[in-house]
């Protein structure tokens, strides 16, 4: 009888160390595997901040050019609104009537028309060897 109470003391003894130790293994290596995922979340977030921080300076950088290439575009566009304010002033200026002679009263100037041997003449006097343009050449 003692030696059957023996063995099942030891056998429940072996059971409950096992037990235990499965416990005390088992509770190890969910701490180490919260601790390996907090790591790896960790991990990611410091990922994610670098990223939005590498993002955030491309937008400023997208943002200062873009404000560059405004500043470039009104200030082009009011130079060429000044450029268009002289010229239309100029305009003004043109009179469409010519003396023939000094003190000759004015008369209409006649119609200018553009022939191929005007601008033939015309170019080579400002030395532009240019060839004629093929409806002048027949």
């Amino acid at each position: 009888f003692w030696l059957v109470l023996s063995a099942v003391l030891c056998g429940a003894a072996v059971v409950i160390h096992g037990s235990a130790s499965y416990d005390r293994g088992y509770a190890t290596a969910r701490a180490e595997g919260d601790a390996a995922l907090l790591n790896l979340q960790l991990q990611h977030s410091n990922e994610l901040a670098k990223i939005a921080e590498d993002n955030l300076l491309q937008f400023q950088q997208q943002v200062t050019r873009a404000n560059q290439a405004e500043a470039r575009f009104l200030s082009a566009q009011d130079q060429f609104t000044a450029l268009q304010q002289q010229l239309s002033e100029r305009i003004a200026h043109v009179s469409t009537q010519y003396r023939p002679a000094p003190g000759a009263s004015p008369v209409p100037a006649p119609r200018f028309v553009v022939t191929c041997g005007w601008l033939r003449d015309y170019n080579h006097a400002l030395g532009a060897d240019l060839p004629s343009p093929a409806a002048c050449r027949t």
